[in-house]
Order: structure tokens, then sequence, then C-alpha cells
């Protein structure tokens, strides 16, 4: 997971640090390793958080708190998930867990024994605490390692896909410099065989300008030598 999609939402250290649940605790939450932003880290932290929000007991932060301690997890993110049970989802969410319960432990459910609400359960608590508790401790922890094997896969992807995209990258820019020094070669080869042109219509040039002087020259030795024997022919012995 993109650690700066992370950070966006996290709160800030010192509101953590400040909190009044978790301010007695001092110098302990100025632990480097519970700030800490790496696939163990983080995933552990969300395994503490969901486990510690299915929890029915008062200040869970200071559960999460306190296990992301034990675990050396990021404590940031384990404090901040335990708010998935607030006044407006924790009846419904501990219903579940009771009904859960209840499930586990082979029993049945007597709708017209309780009006579901948090006084209700408060004043009933004697008789359903035991499937409650286990419900709430089955959920955590089915819901907590659902969300640690989560945050690892994820993570494992986009670090793939992360290496992926360097590598496609990497293959472009050698593509790209391939095709750069292809039409390098190619200018230079073009280049130097119009070099070579130029110097052949230059060579020829030159030797088509200099046979014809020597053509002459040779003629007119020729027509010498010829005027010489008959010449010579012409005199008397």
């Amino acid at each position: 997971m993109p650690k700066r999609l992370i950070k966006k939402y996290l709160p800030a250290a010192h509101k953590v640090t400040e909190h009044r649940s978790l301010k007695w605790l001092g110098v302990i939450l100025h632990d480097t390793n519970l700030w800490h932003l790496n696939r163990r880290s983080v995933a552990t932290a969300f395994f503490v958080g969901i486990f510690s929000c299915f929890i029915p007991i008062p200040f869970q932060m200071l559960l999460a708190a306190s296990l992301a301690i034990y675990f050396h997890c990021n404590l940031p993110i384990s404090v901040s998930l335990v708010w998935l049970t607030n006044p407006l989802t924790i009846a419904p969410v501990f219903y579940v867990t009771y009904r859960f319960g209840l499930l586990l432990m082979g029993q049945d459910y007597d709708a017209s024994q309780f009006i579901w609400s948090v006084e209700s359960m408060g004043n009933n608590l004697a008789l359903i605490w035991q499937p409650f508790l286990l419900g709430s401790i089955m959920a955590g922890l089915i819901f907590g390692g659902a969300a640690y094997l989560l945050v690892r896969l994820l993570w494992r992807l986009h670090i793939q896909h992360q290496w992926l995209r360097r590598k496609a990258l990497r293959a472009k820019q050698f593509g790209n410099h391939i095709r750069k020094s292809s039409i390098a070669l190619g200018a230079q080869a073009k280049q130097k065989s119009r070099d070579i042109k130029n110097e052949m219509k230059n060579s020829c040039d030159t030797l088509f300008s200099k046979e014809p002087s020597t053509h002459l020259k040779q003629s007119n030795a020729d027509v010498s030598e010829t005027s010489t024997e008959k010449n010579s022919a012409k005199k008397p012995d």
C-alpha cells in the first residue's frame, strides 16, 4: 500500500501522544518502532486495531495502544481503527457478535428476552456475557486476521506493480536509446555515403577535365612527328 495514502489519513503524532487515554504512557510512545510505515508494521496495526474495536470494554484505545507497544507496530493506525465501533455502530456490531457467540456455543436465540440497546445489554450482561464475549473475541480475531492478510497482500501487489512499472519504464528508456542510436548511426551512414559520392564526383570531374588536354598534346606530338618524317622523305639523297 502506498505510504503517502496512509500518511494522508493518519492523525498527527502530537494528537496521539497527547490524547488523554494515552498521555500517561509517556516516553514509551516515542519508541520509533511505533511510528514505522512498512508492510509488517501496518498489517499488524490493522490486526491490533480491528481486534480491539470488537472487544466490548471501555478505553479500547488503551487496549490498542498496549497491543501496539507489545507487537511493535504502528501506533496511530492501531488506535484509529478502534473507532470503527462508535456510538452509531456499536449496537449493531455487538448484536452481531452476540449472535455469533450463540452460534459458536450451539445455543438458540430468544428475541423476546431483550430490547437491543446499549442500556439493555448492560442490564442483561449476566445472561449474555459468555456468548457475547466469545463472539466478540472470535470476530476480532477473524476480522483482524483477514485485515492483516489483506494488507500484506495489497502491499505486495503494490510493490509488484511498482516493480513492473519501473521495468516497463526502463525498457521504454532503453528502446528510446536504441532508436536514437539507430537514427544517429543512420544519419552518420547517410552523411558518409554523401561524402563518398561527392569525393567520387570530384575525382571524376578532375579526371575528365585533364583527359582532353592530354589527348590534344598527344595529337600535336603525333602530327609533329608525321610532318618531320614527311620532310625527311622529301629531301634528296
